[in-house]
């Protein structure tokens, strides 16, 4: 093997401790804060917390699915560091550090709390170096502040490995590491495989790589999922998935090619009966929804009555209608605007369930006060007079809330 430059073997030595030698750790705290046996049961406790992680895009669908399995029982052997770290941030009493978990800890923080916050900067920052050598001094500084990680003496015995990355049998973990490097390399690329890949393979909640996108705001995705022509729509979840898990392929346009062979259906609606259209609407995405419409969009599309939601969830292995209404709920004060905030807190998660159920998006739009969607809409000849099953139109609620820029415009 050609011998490394210093460089190199600092990135060598950082990814391994870092890909090898920390996941153990932070495996080893987490079955002592969640033990193996009780995982089922605390998880299922604690519900409530892990969707509204799940709805604020904290836990991604692949993670949703190793902790609410469709048959058996969730294992935290199949939890990596990110998932183990958002559940022990999340679900126990762990102190934060000074500056949160998202920043470096300061030196003398020696918490587990900051520990854990170490281990997962010093994570991202390697997933997001753009070369295979790192220099002395920072290498150093990572070395040490990663290599004290004690958590107060719960941790499992991590200084034999740790000492023989820093030697000379490293490099006799090398072949080890490149292959493992190289498989990880094979496997994120295989996505992006010149395939047929179906755009309109939806996950079980019915949503479609375009909705997720349009809820998401992820406008070039949604540019380009529209490039195409249309295919019929089928009900697994492997391009949105796609989608959804990769947040930052927004900026990597070479990332989505293999979701161009095929236009998405631009009105396929989940098991609630929301689209692309409203969704852009609901969460404010103006340039989403006027690509939407420039393609023919059809506005006049509604979310589902009460009674046929209702119906609906009977059927669903995991969502009730409670749930559902908190989600709802959730999503009118989240992402709105201070009186739409003060308006909904003061109300019901049934009355949020009124308003959402039989909207069509200029009736979410006027709703949400949003004045450049609600003119989008109504340009394209979405049904200003259109009357919800207890009389509601658009104009209602933009006068309920309060929006004259709204009222006066229509």
């Amino acid at each position: 093997m050609a011998p490394l430059s210093d460089e190199e073997e600092n990135y060598v030595r950082l990814a391994l401790l870092l890909k090898g030698v920390t996941p153990r750790a932070v495996r080893t705290y987490f079955d002592r804060e969640f033990p193996p046996t009780y995982l089922p049961s605390t998880l299922n406790t604690n519900y409530n917390t892990l969707w509204d992680l799940k709805l604020k895009r904290i836990i991604n669908q692949a993670q949703w699915n190793l902790l609410i399995p469709r048959n058996g029982i969730p294992d935290s052997k199949t939890f990596d560091v990110t998932l183990m770290i958002c559940l022990i941030r999340n679900l126990t009493s762990i102190s934060p550090p000074i500056n949160g978990f998202d920043s470096l800890p300061l030196p003398g923080e020696t918490t587990p709390g900051s520990d854990l916050a170490r281990i997962k900067c010093y994570r991202n920052k390697l997933a997001h170096h753009d070369s295979n050598t790192i220099d002395t001094t920072y290498f150093h500084t990572a070395w040490t502040d990663i290599s004290n990680v004690s958590f107060n003496a719960t941790m499992i015995k991590t200084d034999k490995a740790v000492g023989r990355l820093g030697g000379e049998t490293m490099y006799q973990e090398w072949d080890i590491f490149n292959t493992y490097k190289n498989s990880m390399i094979i496997s994120d690329i295989d996505p992006t495989k010149d395939k047929a890949t179906d755009v309109n393979l939806c996950d079980n909640d019915g949503c479609s790589p375009l909705i997720k996108a349009s809820i998401c705001g992820h406008t070039d995705i949604v540019r380009l999922l529209l490039e195409r022509n249309p295919v019929p729509c089928d009900n697994t979840p492997l391009s949105t998935s796609y989608v959804y898990n990769n947040i930052s392929i927004s900026n990597s346009p070479s990332l989505v090619q293999p979701l161009m062979k095929h236009k998405p259906d631009i009105n396929a609606q989940t098991y609630v009966g929301g689209n692309a259209l409203y969704f852009s609407a609901l969460f404010g995405h103006i340039e989403i929804t006027q690509l939407l419409l420039e393609k023919n969009a059809d506005s006049n599309i509604c979310i589902y009555s009460k009674q046929y939601i209702a119906e609906m969830i009977k059927n669903h292995p995991t969502v009730t209608l409670g749930k559902i209404k908190q989600s709802i709920f959730d999503s009118l004060v989240k992402s709105s605007s201070s009186r739409v905030i003060d308006y909904v807190s003061k109300k019901s998660v049934d009355y949020a369930f009124d308003v959402v159920a039989g909207s069509s998006p200029l009736h979410i739009a006027c709703f949400m006060g949003r004045t450049d969607i609600v003119r989008s809409l109504i340009d394209y000849k979405s049904n200003i007079n259109m009357n919800k099953e207890d009389g509601t139109t658009p104009l209602f609620y933009a006068c309920e809330v309060g929006h004259e820029d709204i009222v006066l415009y229509c």
